[in-house]
């Protein structure tokens, strides 16, 4: 970013107006489409999180993990389980 330093505004925005775009079409979705706001919110989130993880392994980041879901690392491993 030291070489452009105007850039950092304009990455701000982009990623603002790709925000606004993603509810956009989830509200779409929802009101014409009559699909289950949950649903329509989850599905979008798996899409987005798969992009995410292929646009980093293609961009060489180290350290793009794929977070285990239901994995218990709570300090009372056994706790409520009866």
């Amino acid at each position: 970013m030291a070489k452009y330093p105007g850039a950092t505004w304009l990455i701000v925005l982009a990623v603002i107006a790709v925000g606004l775009l993603i509810g956009l079409v989830n509200g779409l979705l929802v009101v014409r489409a009559g699909l289950q706001s949950l649903a329509v919110t989850l599905e979008r989130s798996l899409i987005l999180t798969g992009i995410a993880l292929v646009v980093s392994a293609r961009t060489g980041r180290r350290g793009s993990r794929v977070v285990r879901v239901g994995v218990d690392r709570s300090p009372w491993p056994r706790a409520g389980r009866g």
